[in-house]
């Protein structure tokens, strides 16, 4: 095939094609005056058939070493043994067109990346005459694609395939007299509608007005080509962004013939790069508008180029007293002078980035300690362009973690102190805490200790039961345990240890592990003992005690009353008053033995906790007081009371006595009025009974309490002056505190306090 049979898939009619020689010249100028591409033509065979000045310098063949040669020496070893060049064709020869990317060879040997379009080229009556072929070196773009790729840039050249070009011709007016299936495919045009028509149409309306089309040809004819980017239109009205080049073609003796104009799709780069400039405009604010860091640019020696407002706000300077000044006039002179600001910035190249805390100092000369962090600034190439350094003001930081380090030492110092033993586990039960006081109780230290599993340090724990405990803790629950071991060291008979687990909670509300306070209770349950055994040996002389007074003054009061019977009315009203004086007596001794027995039960009976409904207990002891009061009408206010825990049958004595106390001291009031209440202050409940009574001298308020002691006259208020020492007794049983308030002949308040669970049993 010669380049005489076609030269184009579409040739202009005659009367548009007149200022050329014939369709072959004007073909041949514009394929030899293109140097960027390698457009050549190929026979049926893939014989090489033209040879364009591109081409040579693409490929390093002059024409008359490579025309009639077959292309597939432009293809590696491996292409050409999996017949690469022959698929080429196929597929040209089927579907008009093949386009594809990757490596070709030179004449030397060397590799370039090349972009490759085939074209079928068909005559009239479709008769296969030979192809097209358009080679573009891409080396450089995709070298420069791959480093991209490498340095993981934020927006990447995404290239899917082979790229497509509207590659046409105009006559010097500017009108198209070829059309090539990339410009189809790009403006939308077949190619019976275009040919003739001015390029003006693949312009926008305002371009069209302004002369752009025109000026584009005059500007190429005389700088030789003329490149663009901006706005076209296609058929369909759409617009789209384009790269154009338009390179002036003249014949040989310089005589301007027509141009050769390539269109690039560039709507998705420029959309990109839009996203780009948007996303660093959005980064410039954010940047500008952060106050808690300083975030700066340096150049590649370290000067400020870059200033925003948290480093204004940090380091005291406004961006014009600090751009183009060297980044070291913010270390303290003794950094500055070991060259610590330089050192920075060289770790920082070496390593990718530099990290650091120090002591940096402010416009005015103050001090703070800043986190620092400084990453280097390298463009696609990989060239240092400069640094970013971001810094942000640690002080406060700083000063609380020395503060939380001094509270940890101090907490450590109390943990330590104490001759408990006291120790943490995290969830799967390593310990995580270790004081010294467990290492005296178990004879193991805190280093063989910390970050093992329990059971890895007390295997017999499976045994004593203690793994169940730390579960319970993990759980949620507290329990308390007695008798268990921690010993690594068969422990001796007598030792008796007692232990309190707790969960330990964290922030988020989670069970993050367990505490445990471990105490020796060997000599307390020995104290226990003895004094179990004591207890034992006092009711038992109690009982004998009471039952040897007992006996004496029933036989008194038995023989008095038998006396006032038989001989009453033989004796004299002295006699009679006497006989009445002893009886009283006995009576009353009676009663203080009763309540010397019930105060000394009290302090030994064991404790049966349960809830107690307070209000309950003292309306019933109202009701109870208002059928003996003997017709005093007492006004008795009850506020509902708060439930607590304790023993119902000591604590019913607690208040019995506090309420007859408040109806017996107040029945000589004309309205004897009783407030029966509580209140809050902070955790603690308060309950209190308030009369409007006899009241009493607060100088004496510590004889209140004790055993027998009385502030007022027995023949005015009865009553054994044991009743509040027992009272008192019963709280503190309980963990409590009684106490009173009062003035003479304004009555008094009594106030108690009770825990949520008692304290000891």
């Amino acid at each position: 095939m010669t380049l005489r049979k076609r030269t184009t898939s579409h040739s202009a009619p005659p009367e548009l094609a007149a200022p050329f020689r014939t369709s072959e010249d004007l073909f041949r100028l514009m394929v030899e005056n293109v140097q960027d591409y390698a457009i050549f033509m190929l026979d049926v065979g893939g014989r090489v058939a033209t040879w364009n000045t591109g081409a040579e310098r693409i490929k390093g063949y002059s024409a008359e070493e490579i025309i009639g040669q077959h292309f597939s020496r432009f293809y590696p070893p491996e292409d050409v043994q999996a017949r690469k060049p022959e698929r080429e064709l196929q597929v040209a020869a089927a579907e008009g067109r093949c386009g594809d990317e990757g490596w070709r060879i030179r004449k030397d040997g060397s590799r370039f990346w090349a972009s490759v379009a085939i074209t079928a080229l068909r005559g009239a009556d479709g008769e296969l005459l030979g192809f097209g072929k358009v080679t573009r070196d891409l080396t450089q773009r995709h070298e420069m694609e791959r480093a991209l790729r490498e340095t993981d840039q934020r927006f990447r050249l995404i290239v899917e395939g082979a790229k497509e070009y509207a590659l046409l011709m105009l006559d010097p007016k500017g009108r198209v007299v070829s059309w090539n299936a990339g410009a189809e495919r790009l403006k939308g045009y077949h190619a019976e509608e275009i040919v003739g028509q001015h390029h003006s149409r693949f312009y926008p309306p305002e371009d069209v007005r302004a002369g752009k089309p025109e000026r584009a040809l005059q500007q190429a004819l005389v700088e030789g080509q003329w490149e663009d980017e901006g706005w076209r239109v296609r058929k369909d009205g759409s617009r789209f962004w384009a790269n154009v080049i338009i390179t002036p073609l003249h014949d040989a003796q310089g005589t301007p013939l027509g141009f050769a104009k390539l269109t690039r799709d560039l709507t998705e780069r420029r959309r990109a790069e839009a996203v780009l400039r948007q996303n660093e405009e959005r980064l410039r604010l954010m940047v500008d508008s952060v106050k808690d860091y300083a975030i700066i640019m340096l150049d590649r020696e370290g000067r400020v180029i870059s200033w925003n407002a948290g480093a204004e706000r940090t380091k005291g300077y406004r961006a014009e007293e600090i751009l183009g000044r060297h980044f070291s006039r913010f270390y303290p002179p003794e950094d500055v002078a070991q060259g610590k600001p330089e050192w920075e910035l060289e770790r920082a190249m070496r390593d990718g980035q530099f990290e650091d805390e120090g002591w940096r100092v402010r416009k005015d000369g103050s001090r703070f300690w800043a986190n620092v962090v400084i990453t280097p600034v390298r463009d696609a190439q990989q060239v240092l362009v400069g640094f970013a350094k971001v810094t942000r003001d640690a002080t406060e930081r700083r000063r609380a973690e020395a503060e939380i380090r001094r509270q940890r030492g101090f907490t450590e110092q109390l943990i330590n102190s104490s001759t408990d033993g006291i120790l943490a586990f995290d969830r799967e039960c390593r310990y995580t805490l270790w004081s010294q006081g467990m290492a005296r109780i178990s004879g193991v230290t805190a280093e063989e200790v910390m970050g093992r599993p329990a059971l890895e340090v007390f295997p017999f724990f499976r045994d004593t039961g203690e793994d169940k405990h730390y579960a319970t803790a993990l759980e949620g629950r507290k329990v308390n345990a007695e008798g268990g071991r921690y010993s690594v060291h068969e422990p001796a008979a007598h030792v008796v240890l007692e232990a309190q687990y707790s969960p330990l909670v964290g922030d988020d509300g989670q069970v993050v592990g367990g505490l445990a306070v471990v105490r020796d209770v060997t000599e307390r349950k020995r104290v226990e003992e003895e004094l179990a055994r004591s207890n034992a040996e006092l009711e038992k002389f109690s009982y004998s005690v009471s039952h040897d007074l007992r006996a004496p003054l029933r036989a008194i009061d038995g023989f008095a009353r038998a006396l006032h019977e038989d001989y009453g009315p033989a004796l004299n009203a002295d006699g009679q008053r006497l006989i009445g004086v002893i009886r009283d007596n006995a009576q009353r001794m009676g009663q203080l033995i009763d309540a010397l027995l019930n105060f000394s039960r009290a302090g030994r009976q064991q404790l049966v906790t349960t809830t107690v409904d307070l209000t309950a207990l003292a309306q019933s002891v109202v009701d109870e007081l208002r059928r003996t009061a003997g017709g005093v009408a007492v006004e008795v206010s009850l506020q509902p009371l708060p439930p607590i825990t304790g023993d119902a049958t000591l604590l019913r004595q607690v208040v019995v006595n506090l309420i007859g106390n408040a109806f017996k001291f107040s029945r000589h009031r004309t309205h004897p009025d009783v407030d029966i209440a509580a209140h809050r202050e902070g955790d603690t409940v308060i309950y209190y009974v308030r009369d409007n009574g006899a009241g009493f001298d607060m100088r004496y308020k510590d004889k209140l309490f004790g055993v027998f002691q009385r502030l007022h006259h027995v023949e005015e208020f009865e009553g054994t002056g044991v009743g509040l020492a027992l009272a008192q007794r019963i709280i503190d049983r309980h963990g409590g505190r009684i106490w009173a308030e009062a003035k003479p002949n304004e009555g008094a308040t009594f106030y108690f306090t009770l825990p949520s669970a008692p304290l000891r049993a």
